[in-house]
Parts: C-alpha cells; structure tokens; sequence
C-alpha cells in the first residue's frame, strides 16, 4: 500500500481533532513588546468634561525690586499672574462586525474557540496599538484627528550646555494655545549629547533632572508606578547598560550583570518600543517625564467606552461591537519635563 499520513485519509481529517486539548487559542495581536504609555492611560489618566480639554496655570508676574528707601512712594498694581492650555478632544473608535449565522452552528461541542472572543481580544490590542503609536507623535498643524502626545509638549533644541527652551513642535505656533517665548515658565528643559557615556549623557541627564526638580518617591522600582519614567530607545538602553557595567568593573561589553538593572534617579530606564520607529534615526532621545504633570485626559464618560453587540444597520443578522474614546494629552507644567538627545528626534 502507497505511504499515507493522517492528513491523506479524509475520514480522519473530518471526524476528529487535529490534536487532543482544549478549546484554547495564544495571542500573537500585539504590535510592541510592551506598552508604557498604555499603563499610563490606565493608572493616571483623568477624566473631564467640557467642550475643550482646558488646564489653568499659574504663570506670575513680573517681579520688581521690592527694596525701598523711607518714605518712598509704593505704586501697586493688580498683576495677572494665570494663564490656560486649551487642546481640542480627539475621537478614537475601534470595532468589528460578526454575523450571528457565523455563531450558531459554533456551540459546544462543535466549537472550541469563542469567534466573539478572539474579535473582541483583537479590537482591543489594536485599540493599545493605537494609544501608544499616537502618544509619540506630533500632529500636522491642520490635522483636526490625533492627539498631542510627548513630543509636542516635550520639544528638543539643540543646545550643549542644557536650557529651557522656548521652540516650538514643527509647525506649530503654540504650545496648548501657550506661547513659551511669552510665558516663559510654560517652557521644557532640553539637552543634546554626543556619546552614551557617564560624562556625556550622564552628566546631562543628571543636570536635567535637577533643573526640572524631577524627584520619583522613594519606594519605585522600575517601570512597576508610571508617576515618573525615563524613556529610551533600545539602542540607548543598551548604551546605559553597558555604561552602567563598565562603571561596575564589568570589562569589555558584557553587560549580562547590569541587564534590566542599570538605574538613573533611583529608577530603571523604561525601553518605549514606539519610540525605536518613530523617533528620527539616530537620534537616540532619552524622555524624562513626570506624569504628575504629563497625562491623558478623557472626556467625561469616555474612557475606553465599550458598547455591547448591536444590530448593523441594513443587516439583518449581522452585530457589531465597538469601543471610544474623547481624550487628549494635558502637560499643565513643562518645565518638569525634559528631553535629551542627539539630534532632532521629530523634526525641531
């Protein structure tokens, strides 16, 4: 007789299982390795409503010598001292569409994977691949559809020495409606480096933390809490772990000992995989973010808003199921923000 598999003998093929298990299927959806801004979303994004994401900040005045002689005249005035950040929401929606002749002959025993779960499993990671690619771009002048995410608030300029810089993202004339060379306290500290060494990098990273006063509790570890983080391009994460190896005595580039361990500011650096495709290349920027003042803002109500299955419209037997959100990104105080890098990582 001619050599046959399993897979020769109809019979066979169409009255039993593949394999024996169980009904269980694994998830390869996801776009990136890990998602930060996501958990950030999660664990500090707030809820508002109103027609405009609006924030208030105090700005002050003009500070005069308030030294004077005996006697001397003292002229006061009423200052303005606030100003406010305004960004239109944005809309996000993700769905599908299932037809119910698709579900029923798909009950047990005959089936042994949930279509309505795998969809629904599916809608969602494209849902965090949106958040996450979205919150490391900055959006065309008249673009009226993505949101403002880090690099909009976050602005690189070249300087060696380290500033506050008063630059602006792209094409844009503001910053939330907020001129920087105006309101000068409405600016971001930046930074450019050379080479990822302790002296270079190092040494401006450990300045831009204290000129932004960027302070993480005591109790953090890692990426475990997302109230502050140091985000960095693989390239660049490898580059620390290889300097925080060789500052450990480690010869060479073997780095095994430091790796996931290196620390700047008593926390580890976070890798941002969205950061490796979207950042310009080379540019190898190191994000230092306080999320106390850096986050997502949902409308009202709609935060991830899930609708149950409904009817499809001219479709008889056909549901369809969706998620959205209204939301944008405030940073109510950019100068506990900065930015260091090697060059222009989106266009400054």
């Amino acid at each position: 007789m001619a050599t046959k598999t399993y897979t020769d003998i109809q019979d066979r093929v169409i009255n039993s299982l593949k394999s024996l298990q169980k009904g269980e299927w694994f998830d390869s959806m996801q776009t990136y390795q890990d998602y930060p801004m996501l958990r950030v979303a999660m664990t500090m994004g707030r809820e508002k409503s109103g027609k405009q994401l609006s924030f208030r900040i105090g700005v002050g005045s003009e500070n005069e010598d308030g030294h004077s002689g005996l006697y001397e005249d003292f002229d006061v005035d009423r200052p303005d001292v606030m100003t406010e950040g305004t960004v239109d929401w944005r809309n996000h929606r993700k769905g599908f569409a299932i037809d119910e002749r698709e579900l029923d002959p798909m009950q047990d025993p005959e089936s042994l994977v949930d279509d309505m779960e795998v969809l629904r499993n599916d809608m969602w990671s494209r849902t965090a691949d949106d958040f996450e690619l979205k919150s490391m771009q900055v959006p065309a002048t008249s673009d009226k559809l993505l949101p403002f995410g880090i690099p909009y608030y976050v602005v690189w300029e070249d300087s060696s020495a380290g500033k506050f810089t008063a630059d602006l993202p792209g094409s844009h004339t503001a910053v939330a409606g907020i001129d920087p060379a105006v309101q000068t306290a409405y600016q971001n500290y930046t930074a450019t480096y050379v080479n990822p060494t302790r002296d270079d990098l190092g040494r401006r990273v450990s300045r831009a933390i204290r000129q932004t006063n960027w302070r993480p509790p005591m109790n953090m570890r890692g990426d475990e809490k997302v109230t502050h983080a140091i985000y960095m391009t693989q390239e660049t994460i490898e580059n620390n772990e290889i300097m925080a190896a060789n500052q450990n005595d480690q010869l060479g580039a073997d780095t095994q000992p430091m790796l996931n361990r290196s620390m700047l500011a008593r926390i580890s650096p976070t890798w941002l995989p969205v950061l490796d495709g979207e950042a310009a290349s080379g540019s190898n920027p190191v994000y230092i973010i306080n999320h106390a003042y850096f986050y997502p803002v949902f409308k009202k109500g709609w935060k991830f808003r899930e609708y149950p299955p409904r009817q499809a419209a001219k479709q008889p037997s056909a549901v369809e199921v969706y998620n959205l959100s209204v939301y944008n990104y405030a940073c109510p105080l950019r100068n506990r923000q900065a930015v260091v890098a090697i060059s222009a990582p989106f266009g400054e």
